[in-house]
């Protein structure tokens, strides 16, 4: 049975978390790999207050090259010049069947979800982090079949928030019942802004949900 990983790792001690250090009142989110030849190039966005400066500062403190994408409103999207499947954990990740749902980075640990085939997949995954010296704390583990309301499905609480606000107001509804700028303002983001966050709660949704219980193709 399709098994769901929430685990928060300490990020000295391992390769993402060493070479992307997240400053201070700011969150980092995977937003997807891409595969250049034979290297998996990661999209980072960053989200804070000041932005500018915590890109600024990130570029200081890391050791490889990146590139600021686009900038929206407190998020700035970075492509990193590394590959990232040289990470030990994501090694461990793939070795292990495992398949990236999100990736939140926050200055004092990263959260990870991961859907595995089976539960033999996740102790096998659980003894490569220790078997690596990978500090991790497991926060909750749930069979995609089986979600109990308190699960998160996948979801950040802004995308949450988002989502459950659309839906009330009637966003999905035919004809529609409010505008992008409407829900925008209710979050006081930009309507692109707003969009993205939908967007990337519906992939975290289904991704969390739906999919697991497809076999991987």
């Amino acid at each position: 049975m399709v098994v769901i990983l929430k685990v928060r790792v300490v990020p000295e001690t391992f390769a993402l978390g060493r070479v992307v250090p997240v400053p201070e009142r700011a969150r980092i989110e995977l937003e997807t790999l891409v595969t250049r030849g034979e290297r998996s190039q990661p999209y980072l966005w960053v989200v804070a207050p000041d932005v500018e400066t915590t890109v600024a500062t990130i570029r200081e403190r890391t050791s490889v090259d990146l590139t600021v994408v686009e900038v929206i409103e407190d998020r700035a999207l970075l492509a990193l010049d590394w590959d990232i499947e040289r990470g030990d954990l994501f090694s461990g990740i793939r070795a292990c069947d495992g398949r990236i749902l999100a990736v939140t980075g926050a200055r004092d640990g990263w959260e990870f979800d991961v859907r595995f085939p089976e539960h033999a997949a996740l102790l096998e995954f659980k003894r490569y982090c220790e078997d690596h010296d990978i500090d991790f704390t497991v926060k909750r583990v749930y069979y995609a079949t089986r979600p109990t309301v308190d699960d998160s499905f996948g979801l950040t609480e802004r995308q949450r928030e988002a989502l459950e606000l659309a839906v009330r107001e009637g966003y999905y509804a035919v004809p529609r019942r409010c505008r992008t700028a409407d829900l925008a303002e209710r979050f006081d983001i930009s309507e692109q802004a707003l969009l993205e966050r939908l967007r990337r709660g519906i992939v975290n949704l289904v991704s969390a949900t739906l999919l697991p219980s497809e076999p991987d193709r």
